[in-house]
């Protein structure tokens, strides 16, 4: 018969928990730190559950809330640019051919070409060397435009050449009128032996 304790005495014992032989089984096959984590991710998920709550419930009622509320973006309108109407084939034709016309002065150019007046001294020399070259012709085809540029395939011909094609000439609106882009300005130039790498590297020379 096992002794009763006083009254108002707490009698000192020791529990000792008894591990469940599946855990047991499982700490012999995988491991002690293994358990460990096991049963540290088990406590934590309920630590995790019990603290994260509160702070959830916190935003998720200030959200909830018609006066914290963030006001809905305004809508902004940009004003629309149309599409540039398409340069007739006669008018790029016509500013092919004055551009190599060395009875026109350079100066006189200036406004065939995007920023024309760096390129003065070069048309000059252009002009210097087409003038006894004779005539240079020029058959627009195919103009698309795509932003503020005009593409166009051109056949050009020469009283030494056949009709040449170029492809990918362009032009570009400037200032309400289109005018030949710097790169087109540089293959044309070439006609008369004229080069502006210095200024364009990545120009391409037009075939003679």
């Amino acid at each position: 018969m096992n002794p009763q304790p006083a009254p108002g005495k707490i009698e000192n014992r020791r529990v000792w928990l008894r591990p469940s032989p599946k855990l047991v089984l499982l700490g012999a096959v995988l491991g002690l730190p293994f358990v460990i984590g096991a049963v540290l991710a088990f406590v934590f998920s309920f630590s995790a559950d019990d603290s994260a709550p509160s702070a959830l419930r916190d935003s998720g009622s200030e959200a909830a809330t018609p006066n914290n509320a963030q006001p809905a973006p305004q809508p902004t309108t940009t004003a629309v640019v149309p599409d540039l109407p398409a340069p007739t084939t006669e008018f790029l034709q016509d500013s092919l051919a004055r551009f190599v016309d060395p009875a026109i002065p350079a100066d006189q150019k200036v406004g065939l070409v995007v920023d024309g007046l760096q390129f003065v001294p070069l048309i000059d020399s252009m002009n210097t060397a087409l003038a006894d070259y004779g005539r240079i012709t020029f058959a627009v085809n195919a103009v698309e435009v795509q932003g503020n540029q005009a593409i166009a395939a051109v056949e050009v011909t020469t009283p030494l050449t056949p009709p040449i094609p170029l492809r990918n000439v362009t032009w570009e609106n400037s200032d309400g009128t289109w005018r030949l882009t710097p790169s087109t300005t540089c293959n044309l130039l070439a006609f008369g032996r004229t080069s502006c790498q210095n200024m364009l590297p990545g120009a391409v020379p037009a075939p003679r």
